[in-house]
């Protein structure tokens, strides 16, 4: 294929391999258009409306062959995430796949519910919070949006001048994020709420799983971050959640009758 631009020396590129898909919304320029009825060894000529043009050389047409949806199918797409065992049936596949999809939609509503529980929370109860905390919170979000940012491919001067959005932002989100663990702390000791070992005890078991690692290996991996007593905040705050959204569905269950 060459390529020519007015005033400018012709551009070769050989061998091309083109995914033709006939579709007007993603070809604006009609460059497919142009294409559709070769046949090889045909030559084409296609104009741009800037005046560029492309001289195509049709070589060969090749045809793209889905694989049959059988159990050898099933059985080449591998286990569906660490610790599991690959479907050895499309059935088991296609249960895989089921359950994968319905485990998201429970997750979805979860953080939908939980992000109204919480915007509840902040918004009935006011107090202030230590400004060392918020402070401090501030900086470890500004870091790791720094790091997110960079992780997507944006340069770092780009992300050192949006320092000061960025920042603003943090201290917002640390401002929610310290009176949100204040509230759930109050409400989990006047409820008497707590991890009970066995909770504590399945929440390393299953991590151990998803880790594909033993149970021994993961325990000794949480003392030596320190991430033992996370995990176990991890579960009383699920449970200070439940109860919120519980006591809401409750309240609106009651004026519903009511009404």
């Amino acid at each position: 294929m060459t390529e020519q631009r007015s005033g400018q020396a012709p551009v070769l590129q050989r061998d091309m391999v083109i995914h033709l898909q006939l579709d007007e919304k993603r070809d604006p320029e009609g460059f497919l258009r142009a294409l559709v009825g070769m046949s090889p060894p045909e030559k084409r000529v296609v104009t741009f409306k800037d005046g560029r043009s492309l001289t195509v050389e049709l070589k060969g047409i090749k045809e793209k062959e889905l694989l049959p949806l059988d159990d050898t199918f099933a059985q080449s797409v591998g286990p569906f995430g660490p610790g599991r065992e690959a479907p050895k049936t499309l059935e088991e596949l296609k249960g895989a796949i089921r359950n994968g999809l319905e485990q998201q939609t429970e997750v979805s509503q979860r953080q939908i519910l939980e992000g109204q529980a919480t915007h509840h929370l902040l918004e009935g109860w006011n107090f202030e919070v230590p400004p060392s905390l918020v402070g401090s919170q501030a900086r470890r979000i500004l870091k790791e949006k720094a790091v997110e940012l960079m992780s997507q491919g944006v340069m770092p001067d780009q992300v050192e001048s949006q320092v000061q959005v960025l920042t603003d932002q943090a201290k917002l989100d640390a401002l929610r994020q310290v009176k949100l663990f204040f509230i759930l702390r109050r409400i989990a000791a006047a409820e008497g709420i707590s991890a009970t070992p066995e909770e504590v005890q399945a929440r390393v078991e299953h991590l151990a799983h998803r880790l594909g690692r033993s149970l021994e290996e993961t325990q000794k991996e949480l003392a030596s971050r320190g991430l033992l007593e996370e995990l176990i905040w991890s579960i009383i705050r699920h449970k200070v959640i439940d109860l919120v959204i519980k006591e809401a569905e409750l309240k609106e269950g009651g004026a519903d009758a009511g009404a």
